[in-house]
């Protein structure tokens, strides 16, 4: 016969795995993977990938502390879109440029041409905002991911909120990003996780 404190311990187990898992069509953090951003200290272009090790290969160097979390593979739409990669080629140059609303061979924005390199991971949309994050624990709580815009170096930088880890306000609300000029253009691109809070 089953005790009563059994019954108790195998009903809250069961309450735990009810609340633990995600709203249907809503990814598990536990599947998030880390967005590095990496810097050029000459000329201040930035590069975000979910590999570290692709941005040391293109000789800049990754921040110690991830800038999100995202994910690697395709979730539900319209809760979860893809963040497709585009790389300047005219004019060419350094430049990377993240955009949601967009799945073409090439994109033009602030009078450059960009061509897309696929989808560099996922990300949740204003309506998976709207349906997952209020089921999220306070570390995951989701982010806004801005979009700057340094037109002294072509260059286009996001960043979660005022500030990150390591910089201070008036890097960002001087419309300064990290010294290189950065428009304080706060264009929402997508949501995202923040860092995994063991590394602040």
């Amino acid at each position: 016969m089953r005790t009563t404190s059994s019954v108790i311990f195998t009903y809250c187990l069961a309450a735990v795995a009810v609340f633990a898992a995600p709203p249907p069509g809503c990814p598990d953090p536990l599947e998030a993977v880390n967005l590095y951003r990496g810097r050029n200290p000459t000329t201040g272009n930035t590069f975000y990938s979910t590999t570290a090790a692709e941005i040391d290969n293109i000789g800049v160097p990754a921040d110690t502390i991830p800038l999100a979390r995202i994910f690697p593979t395709p979730g539900t739409p319209p809760y979860v879109v893809p963040l497709y990669r585009y790389v300047a080629t005219l004019p060419a140059g350094e430049d990377d440029h993240y955009y949601t609303r967009e799945n073409a061979p090439t994109l033009v924005k602030d009078g450059i041409t960009y061509a897309q390199e696929g989808p560099q991971g996922y990300v949740y949309s204003e309506l998976g905002f709207s349906r997952c994050n209020k089921d999220l624990t306070s570390d995951d709580k989701l982010q806004p991911l801005l979009e700057y815009y340094s037109p002294r170096f072509t260059d286009h930088a996001y960043v979660l909120k005022t500030t990150q880890p390591g910089e201070t306000s008036t890097d960002i609300r001087g419309g300064v990003f990290l010294g290189y000029g950065f428009l304080p253009k706060r264009l929402l691109v997508a949501y995202v996780l923040p860092p995994p809070s063991t590394l602040w």
